[in-house]
């Protein structure tokens, strides 16, 4: 009984993993885009001489930094779906009798 919960438990995590996962490669390929592009509109920044261009640039700064942050956020989801598939072969055969890791039994008492 126990080792059935336990199967469920972990297609649920495959599930929810790869759910979280198509959307964030569509991000992290499109991202990089996105980065170059405001390269491009900074290189671009550099040569005109127009009153706004210091606004420009600063809005320009701003966003370049806003893609680092989300760089680093998207890094963290990508590791957290890395440690549910991790997480989903821990989890098969555990049981109550079987070798379960130690987190398992604290957590879900198996």
């Amino acid at each position: 009984m126990q080792t059935a919960k336990m199967a469920s438990l972990g297609e649920l995590v495959a599930g929810i993993a790869h759910e979280i996962n198509n959307p964030l490669a569509f991000i992290l390929a499109h991202k990089d885009t996105v980065a170059r592009g405001l390269d491009r509109l900074a290189a671009m920044e550099t040569t005109t001489t127009d009153p706004d261009h210091e606004q420009r640039g600063a809005i320009l700064t701003k966003c370049r930094d806003r893609v680092g942050s989300m760089n680093m956020g998207l890094r963290r989801i990508q590791n957290l779906v890395l440690n549910l598939r991790n997480s989903r072969g821990s989890m098969k055969g555990c049981s109550r009798s079987s070798t379960c890791p130690r987190r398992w039994k604290r957590s879900w008492r198996c």
